[in-house]
């Protein structure tokens, strides 16, 4: 496991980047489904977003490692375009929730449950699409 994500030339500064870009989404749609957490505490909405965007953001890592690890190409999905994957879901949630005033609960249940059918369907097509299908050599008759 560890080569294969060794093996995606993940680089420090696009995940910095793409994280702190799904950061700010997180944290919208925190402001937008649950405002009364910026007047509780300073700290609290920075860190209720960051932990959900912890999870958010390894649940796409592992859509990228499930989604590589079958391909013979070299860079076949890179970290940008998960990020991109992830705020689009991220997008089309937060406007989904907000069009029918989801509660926060529900927003998040909803976003997860997405993001994890996603996962689901990733390792689907990881398993079934991408397969190696290279003959197998037939063993060598023993006498």
């Amino acid at each position: 496991m560890y080569e294969l994500i060794k093996d995606l030339n993940l680089n420090h500064k696009r995940l910095l980047t793409s994280f702190c870009i799904t950061y700010c989404f997180v944290l919208l749609a925190v402001y937008i489904f649950k405002p009364e957490l910026f007047e509780k505490a300073f700290y609290l909405p920075f860190i209720t977003a960051f932990c959900l965007n912890v999870i958010w953001y390894c649940l796409n890592l592992i859509v990228v490692v499930m989604l590589s690890i079958n391909r013979n190409d070299e860079n076949f999905l890179e970290i940008e375009l998960a990020a991109l994957l992830s705020i689009a879901m991220l997008s089309i949630a937060i406007f989904y929730g907000y069009y029918y005033t989801l509660p926060f609960t529900t927003f998040l249940l909803h976003t997860f449950l997405f993001a994890l059918a996603y996962l689901f369907i990733s390792v689907i097509v990881s398993f079934l699409i991408f397969k190696d299908d290279k003959p197998k050599k037939p063993a060598a008759n023993r006498r």
